[in-house]
């Protein structure tokens, strides 16, 4: 029990000591502290004991947000701030000296700082040590200072695989003044630090990562180091409103557009579907050409440009869409050909429908026979009745050289030769019929294969087109 209380009896007291050092002090001590470390202090003057060593400059980047990523104009805009900590060796004091003060904030033209450029500016060269900002400087000689605001960046984006893209994009620090020889940037931790940091809505950041570069520099007296920290971002393209609003709409008119193979060759509409899928890609492509980032070094997947991937994709389909229309106005053109007619045809007005019906045909024959059938008490078909006929014309010549009578007045007066004219046309027609319907069969089936050909290419072409920007997503 007695060594519980004495426990707790000291930690009271380290407290109550604790207390009274951080706000014991009063203005006489901090004013005599800012006498005595300023008195002498010089901010030309690297704080550092051996001044052959550099001065180890400890960065952290607080990334706030991401302004945009402009692909035409290649750079990167974000809000954030640096957290920069070295430690200068004038700047020491001992606290109980001074009232138990540990920490002073001071102007940045107080004490010395490190020259501080923005080295893959896109703007301007900004120069981080002219903004007024404060610094806080602790009595073991740390000194604390977060500059920061918003930055533009140069970054070279790569746009062939929009919207499946992602984009590297890297923000330099250092000094142009002071080598690696007296000053040396070091990311203090590996990743960017993402406290207050608000997402982006079209980017999304899948890594970070920061590193020191050393970049080399001929002078005229000899050549040079300095020392630059590095810390780069890996973003992600969120790509749902482009897949639905560019992608979809794409495969949707491709599948629209192999529907005209499926409406019969002889209808009119077979020709307009595919018109009017041509037409609905045009205006679809005017639509994606204002969303596609316009950009002269690389060429989006889904831009006008043949040598990229998703070029052939857009590219692909819109050959697909024209060839239709093309083999729709052939297939047209076919079956309406009359090339393969003779000219008597269109001038013997004879329609379609009377070739399709062999009774027409025959019914002038048949009624021109009926006479001679009925004398002769045959029926039948025309040959039947025209061998009745000529058998009753031998009997009736017969009869008259012999001076009998026969069937009088059933036959007809015409002769013979009219009849097998008759029979001469008759066969002619039929003749002319088949070799119609023959055409008309060849030109059918050539319109159909060549239908089918096509239909069955452009099925497996817009499959591997629609399935090809799957392949950029990884």
């Amino acid at each position: 029990m007695a060594i519980y209380l004495t426990a707790c009896v000291t930690y009271i007291l380290l407290l109550l000591e604790d207390f009274h050092g951080v706000h014991a002090a009063k203005l006489e001590d901090t004013q005599r502290l800012h006498r005595d470390l300023f008195h002498r202090y010089n901010t030309m003057v690297r704080p550092i004991q051996d001044q052959d060593k550099p001065v180890t400059i400890n960065m952290d980047l607080y990334l706030m947000s991401i302004t945009s990523l402009d692909e035409k104009e290649q750079t990167m805009r974000i809000m954030g701030y640096l957290h920069l900590d070295w430690t200068d060796h004038q700047l020491k004091w001992a606290p109980d000296r001074y009232g138990g003060l540990k920490h002073l904030v001071l102007p940045t033209d107080k004490v010395w700082t490190p020259q501080l450029l923005l080295g893959n500016s896109a703007s301007n060269f900004k120069d981080l040590t002219k903004e007024k900002l404060q610094l806080k400087v602790y009595w073991n000689g740390e000194v604390e200072w977060s500059p920061g605001g918003q930055m533009t960046v140069s970054c070279r984006l790569n746009i062939t695989s929009f919207p499946f893209d992602r984009q590297t994009c890297s923000i330099v620090f250092g000094s142009w003044t002071e080598d690696a020889n007296a000053i040396v940037f070091k990311p203090r931790s590996e990743k960017i630090e993402f406290d207050h940091y608000v997402e982006n809505n079209e980017w999304e950041i899948e890594s970070t990562m920061t590193g020191n570069l050393k970049v080399n520099h001929q002078s005229r007296e000899s050549e040079k180091t300095y020392s630059n920290a590095v810390f780069s971002i890996k973003l992600k393209r969120r790509r749902t409103f482009h897949i639905v609003s560019t992608y979809i709409p794409f495969v949707l008119l491709a599948l629209l557009n192999l529907a005209a193979h499926v409406v019969p060759v002889m209808s009119g509409e077979k020709l307009m579907l595919a018109t009017t899928t041509l037409l609905a890609y045009a205006v679809l492509l005017n639509d994606i050409n204002r969303k596609i980032p316009g950009n002269s070094a690389t060429t989006s997947v889904l831009d006008w440009s043949f040598w990229t991937s998703q070029g052939v994709c857009l590219t692909m389909f819109l050959v697909i869409s024209t060839a239709t229309v093309w083999i729709s106005a052939i297939q047209l053109r076919i079956m309406h050909s009359k090339s393969s007619f003779p000219s008597s045809f269109s001038k013997s007005g004879l329609s379609t429908s009377s070739f399709n019906d062999e009774t027409s045909l025959t019914v002038p024959l048949d009624a021109t026979l009926s006479t001679g059938a009925s004398c002769s008490g045959t029926a039948g078909t025309s040959a039947d009745k025209l061998e009745s006929y000529v058998m009753v014309d031998y009997l009736r010549h017969q009869q008259s050289s012999s001076g009998e009578e026969g069937c009088a007045g059933g036959i007809p007066p015409a002769g013979m030769e009219n009849f097998i004219n008759a029979i001469v046309s008759q066969r002619e027609q039929r003749k002319f019929q088949h070799r119609r319907l023959e055409g008309k069969r060849r030109k059918f089936f050539l319109s159909k294969n060549l239908g089918c050909w096509f239909s069955l290419i452009a099925t497996l072409l817009t499959i591997l087109t629609a399935l090809a920007p799957l392949f950029v997503i990884t």
